[in-house]
């Protein structure tokens, strides 16, 4: 992207992208509604709604890092990341295997997808499809563990900030 199409209140997502946020959405929706959700949680998830509802639109005072993960009998893990604050778009898998059980395991993690400032980075044409998918699937399993970390400064946090379907509108496309 190039520095006359730059706009410095948008992040870097490509027109072809809202579709996938619509979807996390969704799923953050049924979070919201999910039995076993704690009203923090569904405090949490009510400002990660409503910056995803935002996007491509920055949101000031927004630092939230999401995961939906399970925990399998033999020790293992593994878990699916959303990371979104002012700057930063991230969704991530991680996993925790036990190579040895008298020793332990290993973890390791990657990126699927980025959008950091104007940047953006997707690791496979249908990985962000396969993360999405993944990640409503496991909002539909109650027995997923939902974990959420929140570090915005409520005092900054603008709950009137606008929003604009036509902002997906004016962004570069893979397909154009």
């Amino acid at each position: 992207m190039s520095d006359e199409n730059e706009k410095p209140d948008l992040l870097g997502f490509f027109a072809e992208d809202h579709h996938f946020i619509k979807e996390l959405a969704k799923a953050v929706r049924d979070l919201i509604g999910r039995p076993a959700t704690t009203p923090e949680q569904i405090h949490h998830l009510a400002k990660l709604l409503f910056a995803l509802n935002r996007l491509p639109r920055r949101t000031s005072g927004l630092c939230i890092e999401l995961t939906l993960g399970q925990r399998h009998p033999n020790g293992e893990s593994d878990h699916l990341q959303l990371t979104l604050d002012e700057s930063l778009f991230q969704l991530g898998k991680h996993l925790y295997i036990i190579t040895d059980p008298t020793v332990g395991g290993d973890s390791t993690g990657e990126t699927v997808f980025e959008v950091e400032g104007q940047s953006r980075e997707l690791v496979e044409p249908t990985a962000l499809m396969d993360w999405v998918e993944a990640f409503r699937s496991r909002v539909e399993h109650s027995e997923n563990e939902l974990e959420i970390s929140d570090a915005d400064d409520s005092s900054e946090f603008d709950w009137e900030a606008e929003s604009s379907h036509a902002d997906w509108d004016s962004l570069e496309s893979d397909y154009a």
